[in-house]
């Protein structure tokens, strides 16, 4: 879980990851809210990231490796 807060533009999200296995591709079923869902390396995510990702990302975690299931970052 991530708290990501950024006063200066009013923005407050938690952001909680989760993993799973399937072997279905993943299917846009809100297009008027999203234009795609598609499966990227973690370590080739595509550019602009949403803010609470990129701080995960950016940050160092890695959804693969992490040893723990919180992390915690401020700002």
């Amino acid at each position: 879980v991530l708290n990501a807060v950024n006063r200066e533009n009013l923005y407050h999200y938690l952001v909680v990851t989760v993993q799973g296995e399937t072997d279905d591709e993943p299917m846009c079923m809100e297009p008027d809210k999203c234009s795609e869902w598609i499966w990227a390396d973690w370590d080739n995510l595509p550019q602009p990231l949403f803010e609470g990702l990129d701080r995960l990302a950016s940050n160092g975690y890695n959804p693969f490796t992490a040893k723990q299931s919180t992390v915690i970052l401020g700002s």
